[in-house]
């Protein structure tokens, strides 16, 4: 097992900050991470088959959470907050809060 790593892509954008402060949240601490937790997870679950995720998709998160074409935030799954950040002509990223 690999020690566990953290990657700070960098702090929210104000409208980020803005938009999750009108559904109540309060995102102004956050930072936007990247763990190898999260990368293993995405490798074993989606890594195989005809849309396998590539290290190359991994590359592309920071600029996809800066400047998103469409984020969805404060929805919830299996009780977890996420936020959904997609960029036209690549994957989406999601976020756990």
């Amino acid at each position: 097992m690999n020690p566990f790593h953290k990657t700070t892509i960098g702090k929210p954008k104000k409208w980020l900050i803005d938009a999750a402060a009108e559904i109540g949240l309060d995102y102004s601490e956050l930072s936007h991470e990247v763990t190898n937790d999260f990368k293993d997870h995405v490798e074993r679950r989606h890594g195989q088959g005809e849309l396998a995720i590539t290290n190359k998709d991994f590359e592309k998160i920071p600029e996809i959470v800066r400047k998103p074409d469409l984020a969805i935030i404060g929805t919830k799954r299996k009780g977890e907050l996420r936020n959904v950040f997609c960029k036209n002509g690549t994957r989406c990223y999601i976020s756990v809060f």
